[in-house]
């Protein structure tokens, strides 16, 4: 017996937050994120999303980058890495967005956005969680998708 999956088209807009762990709340904003793309997926390997995100107006990847999209191999437990990279004269830079994670068929993300030096941290990283409003409703999704038994703060 096979069993095919055909592609599922994700088209979504979020209202999300975005927030440092460990900071109070005046130190989020709510953002807008977009996801456009394709979810593939198979009984024997990881979901895999091919598309483009935006974040309140900036583009993942960028208009610079080489391809006009990323791939990203959503993996259970470890989510899927925002990479890309962009042309600059003769050579390449990689760019380290971040890593994402979600739910079901993309009803809930987060994103554990990574700091300059591209590394993040339990303790003091930057989240965008969606949907949410607030600090409190981020947490939750970010707790809900990431770590139910040792929770974010």
């Amino acid at each position: 017996m096979f069993v095919i999956l055909t592609p599922t088209a994700i088209d979504t807009q979020y209202e999300g937050y975005v927030y440092q762990l460990g900071s109070n709340e005046a130190n989020g904003e709510k953002v807008t994120i977009e996801i456009k793309g394709e979810l593939q997926g198979s009984i024997f390997t990881n979901k895999q999303f091919a598309g483009s995100l935006t974040i309140d107006g900036k583009q993942i990847p960028s208009h610079n980058a080489v391809e006009d999209t990323v791939t990203l191999e959503l993996e259970e437990s470890l989510g899927g890495l925002l990479v890309y990279s962009e042309q600059q004269g003769r050579s390449y830079n990689i760019i380290q967005y971040g890593e994402l994670h979600q739910n079901g068929e993309f009803e809930e993300i987060v994103i554990k956005k990574f700091s300059e030096d591209n590394g993040w941290n339990g303790e003091d990283g930057m989240i965008i969680a969606a949907p949410a409003s607030n600090k409190a409703q981020a947490l939750n999704v970010a707790n809900d998708i990431l770590s139910p038994s040792n929770p974010l703060e």
